[in-house]
């Protein structure tokens, strides 16, 4: 053996290090609603999404997809956060720009968004 592991080694474990962070970013998705802003995010903080109770024009029951969460190419206009699809909130702002966070109470999460 030399100084380094042969890649034959290197490579299986570089793999478990990128799927077990990748598990530790997204192993929960997190809602809440505090001083006038909307947040959500996955993990620790990872792609926290924040939304300023202002901005709100309509708020709403709905679904959102596996594949509507997990898309690549999203357009700026219509996002989608949440972890395994399901049952979520549809949001329309004054921008014009629509999202969907997934929620696992979204009838609480309607009845603080309505007040």
């Amino acid at each position: 053996w030399s100084a380094r592991p042969p890649s034959a080694i290197g490579n299986p474990i570089l793999m478990l290090v990128v799927i077990l962070g990748a598990g530790a970013v997204f192993s929960c998705f997190t809602v809440e609603v505090r001083d006038g802003t909307l947040s959500s995010w996955f993990g620790l903080g990872a792609f926290r999404r924040e939304v300023g109770l202002s901005a709100i024009q309509e708020a709403r029951p709905a679904t959102a997809s596996w594949f509507e969460l997990h898309r690549v190419a999203r357009r700026r206009a219509e996002r989608a956060y949440g972890a395994v699809g399901g049952d979520a909130v549809a949001l329309r702002l004054y921008d014009g720009s629509s999202l969907k966070i997934q929620a696992p109470e979204p009838a609480a999460l309607l009845t603080v968004l309505r007040r």
